[in-house]
């Protein structure tokens, strides 16, 4: 299969994933036939492109890393958790940790076992419910710098809920001004920083964490050179948990479209953490998340130094900005190209990602 921004899909293509819609259902099944309303659909829905199936390329099929069931799951949870917290609700609490309980376990297990932990697909959001889509991605990649940093399962765990529900406190601002997709005034930026004391507030109250857990929320919008809020902590007195998710959120963040800028690439959004590496982020966190971020996800365009194209085939675990490749123009179409494993190409880079 092969990846296409929305703006490149044609009539007649046929979708090689689902695309689910704003309440976790499925809007449209893999092996749908894409006529102009569906294509539409896709775009108005807020996603970047999807995965389409071709004939050049049956053999790539990138993975997701979490079964999806666990993650709408995760997704309905959230919204759960965020609906009772709007309503200043008080629920059977034992009820609500074992929510909790059934929702970051089975992940953090999941995760552990696998054998491949490498983010290699692109995957896209509803504009509607991108905050429930957004933070259980980053609890996923706050899981996995917790897994490759050897994390016990009782932190692991913590790190899970505090990532979460990090941005729980929005469910406390109004909605007028967290929901405006243009530039906030100074005052109503003030009012939205509000979010991650009330986050703190009520992670600590009602989630049953540890305060350290409980800072994640609190400090996930410090920088790491002191310029960040809302106390301007640099460095190590930033908690261990709110410098994983400060990385995971931009990341995701800058990954997903919104209706007021467009997706970047998972390259482009690795160089953007590493460009700010060791003034907004920890770099030791930065470098383990590039251990499991592949740069080149699979089915994916690129072309290389060689002046030609193709579609990245396998990523490699130990060689993520080096994949290998499956020529689609030129005198070589269908051939292979394998940056990491075969000499021959070892002066041949991926100049860029095409459209």
């Amino acid at each position: 299969m092969r990846y296409y921004v929305v703006s490149n899909l044609k009539k007649g293509m046929t979708l090689a994933q689902p695309v689910f819609g704003e309440q976790s259902e499925v809007v449209y099944s893999d092996g749908q036939r894409l006529m102009q309303k569906e294509i539409d659909k896709i775009g108005q829905l807020g996603y970047p492109g999807v995965y389409v199936e071709d004939p050049r390329a049956v053999e790539i099929a990138p993975q997701l890393l979490l079964p999806r069931e666990l993650y709408l799951n995760a997704v309905a949870a959230l919204k759960y958790f965020t609906d009772t917290a709007k309503l200043g609700a008080k629920n059977d609490r034992a009820a609500d940790l074992e929510r909790q309980h059934n929702v970051v376990l089975p992940i953090i297990e999941v995760l552990k076992t696998k054998k491949r932990r490498v983010i290699e697909c692109v995957e896209g959001k509803p504009f509607r419910e991108y905050d429930n889509y957004h933070a259980v991605s980053v609890m996923v990649l706050s899981l996995l710098v917790g897994i490759e940093g050897g994390m016990t399962d009782d932190k692991l765990y913590e790190l899970g809920v505090a990532s979460l529900l990090h941005d729980i406190g929005n469910a406390f601002l109004p909605p007028e001004i967290l929901n405006r997709p243009g530039e906030l005034t100074d005052e109503e930026y003030d009012i939205v920083k509000k979010h991650v004391q009330m986050g703190y507030d009520y992670l600590h109250d009602y989630h049953d964490l540890s305060p350290e857990a409980s800072l994640g929320a609190l400090q996930h919008h410090e920088n790491y050179d002191g310029t960040g809020y809302p106390n301007k902590l640099k460095r190590k007195q930033i908690s261990l948990v709110g410098r994983i998710i400060a990385v995971a959120d931009v990341y995701d963040a800058l990954v997903s479209r919104r209706p007021y800028r467009p997706a970047k690439y998972a390259n482009e959004a690795l160089d953007v953490l590493e460009q700010s590496s060791d003034r907004k982020f920890d770099p030791d966190i930065v470098n383990v998340f590039m251990k499991f971020v592949a740069p080149f996800p699979g089915g994916v365009p690129v072309l290389l130094t060689t002046g030609e194209q193709g579609l990245v085939y396998h990523n490699y675990v130990e060689s993520l900005r080096r994949p290998k490749v499956l020529l689609t123009e030129g005198n070589r179409l269908g051939e292979y190209i394998d940056l990491a494993k075969d000499p021959e190409f070892e002066k041949v880079k991926i100049r860029k990602i095409v459209e």
